[in-house]
């Protein structure tokens, strides 16, 4: 039988996606949004190696996990979680003193984490762990279209090695994508 000590703390790794995703499905408190797609994480995982944790045994796969990343001046962690059975053993402590220590090597003093206030089980760890909750400023968020600026009109584009159009980049849409290559939505006037 397996005890504590057959848990290992280690990098996510790209193999450790799909894995972890199936995981945070079924921990209470976790919600999952657009950007916690394959390629979402995949992507964050690209502009921050070696940041995030996984938690694992030999027989049960993970028991924990967290994504971490930063933007140069501050560290943003996100999804913690320790399946059930085994939480308050320390394992999601040694997840984020993993995170942490890639933090100091990476020179960002500043820890953010983001949790929903209905998440009691959440809250009250990050508390214990002595985790602030300033009350004098508030997260914001705003949704934008996430597709590339030239993907949401219908024109051609330039193509910059032959000065001809191009039809290879036409797709749907109707928004304005204000690419300079785009002939019918960037004019000179948005160049002044």
């Amino acid at each position: 039988m397996n005890d504590e000590t057959d848990i290992t703390i280690r990098a996510f790794t790209a193999n450790d996606i799909d894995p972890a995703l199936a995981f945070w499905t079924f921990i209470e408190g976790l919600g999952l949004a657009e950007s916690d797609s394959r390629a979402g994480i995949e992507a964050f995982h690209m502009r921050n190696p070696g940041f995030s944790a996984i938690a694992s045994m030999p027989d049960t796969g993970i028991v924990g996990a967290v994504l971490c990343g930063h933007n140069g001046r501050a560290a943003h962690l996100y999804h913690l979680t320790v399946s059930r059975q085994h939480r308050k053993r320390g394992v999601a402590t040694s997840l984020l003193n993993f995170c942490f220590a890639r933090m100091a090597e990476a020179q960002i003093p500043r820890r953010n984490i983001f949790d929903y206030a209905a998440n009691d089980t959440g809250n009250a760890f990050w508390r214990r762990s002595g985790w602030a909750d300033p009350a004098d400023w508030k997260v914001m968020q705003k949704r934008i279209d996430a597709t590339s600026p030239h993907t949401r009109c219908k024109t051609e584009l330039r193509d910059e090695t032959r000065g001809a159009q191009s039809n290879s980049n036409r797709r749907g849409g109707n928004l304005p994508c204000h690419d300079y290559r785009c002939l019918d939505c960037f004019s000179e006037s948005a160049i002044l």
